[in-house]
């Protein structure tokens, strides 16, 4: 049996090889192709570049990889992408917006630009795979043919000038398309959205196509606000094409706005905005400040004159105006409900309306109905000032009742300090615990490996 003749060719040179073609190259590799360059290797393209991919590509780098564009970069994937690595990040941006989900006349121009483009990535790749078929049928036609002419013409197929006018054209119009979908990015109105600029804030936020709901948090300088309401609260752009969002134009509890907010702020201060507020604890409830104030207002958020206020001082309950309840350190408890009027202090208790009251102290007890009084003491009882006086003497005894309650005043007075001792030990647990939490990740992120170039 005749062995079958393997050709080819082989060129080796000790010194430097440089090579010139002045219409153009067209290479064919049959089989495979293997390229290994020892040193280094630099490929420069003076006008477009063009690679096509039919099949699966692989590219690998043992070492570090470094891509630069001087103008902008633009990806376009049909399907999904999937990326793995240890670290990453992005570093030194002006400004990073991370978008999902877009409105229905933004999804129907992306449809339409998509479909552009992958019309024109077809187009183009049709044409290459033409060319590649025209060129393989034409050397396995004429095997001595150097040049690759066109069929039954002398026209080299090297030169090709028309489709790669076209392919130019195609990536003319692919630029285009590119830049009509960062137009598109810069004037989004995503579902969802991570953005954060330089120079302004960072917002995560959600806010679906129909506008029913919205959701997001806020950092910037004024520190952090909470958003979330059943409603378009709409997204808040620096400029109308700008690609950051900083937050949302509508702020629940302002201007009639519906839906909660909580924000926190720099100089300290809490607050808070919404419908109602519902805790559910299995424990306790603690609330530490030097002035603690409840205002009830109606259905605007104006203020009625219903209100507790209670500080060092004492507590103030008010219905209204003329009906209150008063309890202070100094003074005692004081209640109103129009005339009427309860008084008690260390020294007296006094219940009246008007000019009528009934005063109790530790050596007497007065009746008064206006002018009249009845007083009664340890000498007896005493009518008008004098006019009827009955003597009966006889101390104060003292009251089961009053016993009890000041029995349960230091009752509650002692359950009161045992609960702040241990919510001083329990914040004293958790800050320690924190400490030790971020200690431990500072340290796990130190000596974390990684990569250098």
């Amino acid at each position: 049996m005749t062995e079958p003749a393997h050709e080819g060719v082989a060129e080796s040179t000790e010194g430097h090889k440089f090579s010139w073609y002045g219409d153009g190259e067209t290479k064919i590799a049959a089989n495979s192709e293997f390229a290994l360059t020892y040193g280094v290797k630099t490929e420069v393209s003076l006008g477009m570049s063009t690679e096509f991919s039919l099949a699966a590509k692989t590219e690998i780098s043992i070492g570090a990889k470094l891509e630069a564009n001087v103008g902008y970069a633009f990806e376009f994937k049909k399907d999904g992408a999937l990326e793995f690595a240890k670290d990453g990040g992005v570093h030194y941006l002006d400004s990073y917006a991370a978008n999902v989900g877009a409105s229905a006349g933004q999804r129907a121009a992306i449809k339409i630009l998509s479909t552009a483009a992958w019309v024109l990535i077809g187009l183009q790749s049709a044409l290459m795979i033409s060319y590649s078929i025209a060129a393989v049928a034409q050397k396995v036609k004429d095997p001595k043919d150097e040049h690759l002419y066109l069929p039954d013409s002398k026209f080299p197929m090297a030169h090709l000038s028309s489709i790669l006018t076209i392919a130019t054209n195609v990536g003319a119009m692919l630029t285009i398309a590119a830049g009509r979908l960062m137009d598109l990015s810069e004037t989004s109105d995503p579902s969802g959205v991570l953005s954060m600029d330089s120079t302004s804030a960072v917002f995560l936020g959600s806010r679906p196509a129909a506008g029913a709901t919205s959701a997001g948090v806020t950092l910037d300088a004024t520190g952090i606000e909470l958003s979330t309401a059943n409603a378009d609260l709409r997204y808040r752009k620096p400029s109308p094409h700008s690609s950051s969002i900083i937050g949302f134009q509508d702020k629940p509890g302002e201007q009639n706005v519906a839906g909660a907010r909580l924000q926190l702020n720099t100089d300290g201060t809490l607050q808070a905005w919404g419908k109602s507020l519902t805790s559910t604890l299995t424990e306790s409830a603690t609330q530490k400040a030097p002035t603690h104030v409840l205002q009830v207002t109606d259905g605007t958020g104006a203020d009625k004159p219903s209100y507790l206020r209670t500080d060092d001082s004492g507590t103030f309950i008010q219905a209204k105006a003329d009906t209150a309840l008063y309890v202070s350190s100094g003074i005692g408890v004081n209640a109103v409900a129009g005339d009427s009027f309860v008084g008690l202090s260390s020294a007296k208790a006094t219940i009246g309306r008007d000019g009528n009251n009934l005063e109790c102290g530790a050596g007497a007890v007065t009746l008064a109905f206006g002018n009249t009084k009845l007083t009664i003491d340890a000498t007896g009882i005493n009518l008008g000032g004098g006019a009827i006086s009955i003597m009966a003497p006889g101390g104060p005894i003292t009251s089961v009742d009053l016993v009890n309650l000041k029995m349960r005043s230091a009752e509650q007075e002692a359950l009161q300090r045992a609960h702040a001792t241990r919510l001083t030990v329990h914040n004293a647990k958790l800050q320690a615990l924190s400490k030790a939490v971020r200690t431990v990740n500072e340290t796990l992120i130190t000596l974390r490996p990684r990569g250098k170039i």
